[in-house]
């Protein structure tokens, strides 16, 4: 496939800079990088916030060849510790003034290349990746932590370039899109996107995705025509917007043409209000680190998650491993040229669990006989309650077509089997209008015992909830009920 860069520039709220502005930055700093002794055999750790100095760093390290670790900058001195020694990285390159432990390990601060002044003159050269694509252990992405320590998930550049590649066609990306990620480039969904943009050739908008506030300026200033976003910020850009008439037809007279969501699943609601106000439908895609992107919708077809992607297959299969048709839910099963070459358990040795060759999604999903995909939830922690059986991605689906966000922590009770708290992203003091209409949309035995309104939930970078900090909240807020 051709991997070589195309024309595609990045924008900034204040600037931009040209397809060749970025190859003569990027390749200027390889050069710094191997003078200081990087080289193509290296395993280097990239710590920095979304920047262009980030994108000139990333194509860098990709450059010379070198396998590149993505870390969380918010990550704490122990995980970075912990990280780089399971890791065994050499280098360790950062925005701040942050460093490891380890003095074996060269740490280097990097440059603001924001600011930096170019000499003049055409850079003759170009930025190669043939030698990154061909490597086994490209990047290491470490999962979001949501309920334990990360595992370090190993990609080939094979397996990045080839899934991209598919997900640009399958959603539809043009040339001359300027695309707007409202998510961290370290971790997997914006670093996939980083990868997009290249590929493609479209513009790059380059923002702090944590000031959601901006974005809806950024639309209107700025020419966007894509935006991806968790579904916190989709949600509360939607409220911003119902509540501002006069914003809202100004970014529905915008440039923006498509809107993407992912991380979790969506709820019919969502999808319906959005469409409503913006005149334009909500889209998704499914997948995961390790398995890569599987499904994706466009503005042709936006239903569900949209159908299978080029390169990979999906089957859902019930509790034997039988194939099920359409219609029935089961078990979302995965493979093709996008799996992840295992979890790290060595600096050199990874482990991949597949059963013939299908990795197991851990999510409840159907087709429908159209062959969209429909993504229901986690599969994990089934519940047993007043002699029924339920899992929490059930119960949260339910409330969320009210239009709420939802997330389900159940605690241990010897008499019920499980003590149900469930919070909601709502004003806290419209709980008990709230709570009517929840008792109203589910059954008897998923009555919560406690209902806690928040005013935001917690996220982790990928737009997942943080689940672990939600649990110790209700362990907080609920007596023991052992």
């Amino acid at each position: 496939m051709d991997i070589s860069q195309k024309q595609g520039k990045l924008i900034l709220p204040d600037r931009s800079f040209s397809h060749r502005e970025f190859k003569a930055d990027v390749l200027r700093f390889s050069d710094e990088l191997q003078e200081k002794g990087l080289t193509s055999d290296t395993r280097v750790i990239l710590k920095c916030s979304n920047s262009y100095t980030f994108c000139v760093a990333l194509f860098s390290l990709m450059h010379l060849n070198t396998s590149i670790v993505l870390m969380d900058v918010e990550m704490n001195a122990n995980d970075m510790n912990d990280v780089q020694t399971r890791t065994h990285a050499k280098w360790f390159l950062t925005d701040d003034e942050v460093h490891v432990s380890d003095p074996a390990c060269i740490q280097m601060k990097l440059p603001c290349f924001e600011e930096m002044t170019r000499p003049q003159g055409q850079e003759e050269r170009d930025i190669s990746l043939e030698g990154w694509f061909e490597r086994r252990d490209a990047v290491i992405l470490f999962s979001s932590g949501s309920t334990g320590r990360p595992k370090g998930i190993v990609k080939s550049g094979k397996s990045i370039f080839y899934n991209k590649q598919a997900t640009a066609e399958a959603m539809q990306y043009r040339a001359d899109d300027v695309l707007l990620p409202m998510v961290p480039f370290f971790n997997t969904w914006g670093f996939f996107l980083l990868i997009i943009w290249w590929l493609t050739g479209c513009s790059l908008f380059i923002c702090n995705y944590r000031f959601t506030g901006n974005l809806t300026r950024y639309l209107i200033n700025h020419s966007v025509t894509v935006v991806e976003a968790t579904i916190s910020t989709t949600y509360s850009t939607l409220q911003l917007l119902k509540s501002r008439p006069d914003l809202l037809q100004k970014v529905k007279n915008s440039s923006l043409r498509m809107w993407y969501t992912s991380g979790a699943p969506v709820s019919d609601s969502l999808k319906g209000e959005f469409y409503q106000h913006l005149g334009q439908p909500l889209l998704d895609y499914y997948g995961s680190s390790e398995a890569g992107n599987l499904t994706a919708g466009n503005l042709d077809d936006s239903v569900a998650t949209g159908r299978v992607i080029s390169g990979v297959e999906v089957k859902i299969v019930d509790s034997e491993g039988k194939e099920l048709p359409p219609g029935k839910v089961g078990d979302v099963y995965a493979k093709g040229n996008a799996l992840m070459e295992g979890y790290l358990v060595t600096p050199e040795e990874y482990r991949l669990d597949l059963k013939d060759g299908w990795m197991d999604m851990k999510d409840f999903g159907y087709f429908d006989e159209a062959g969209h995909l429909y993504v229901l939830g986690r599969k994990d922690n089934a519940i047993h309650r007043m002699g029924s059986t339920f899992y929490t991605c059930h119960m949260e689906r339910m409330v969320e077509e009210l239009g709420v966000l939802a997330e389900v922590v159940a605690l241990p009770d010897e008499r019920k089997g499980s003590y149900l708290v469930l919070f909601v992203q709502y004003p806290k003091a419209d709980i008990s209008s709230i709570r009517k209409k929840i008792l109203k949309s589910i059954p008897t035995y998923m009555y919560p015992d406690k209902l806690i309104c928040m005013d935001e939930f917690p996220f982790l970078p990928m737009g997942k909830i943080d689940k672990k900090q939600l649990e110790r909240k209700a362990q907080e807020l609920c007596a023991p009920v052992l």
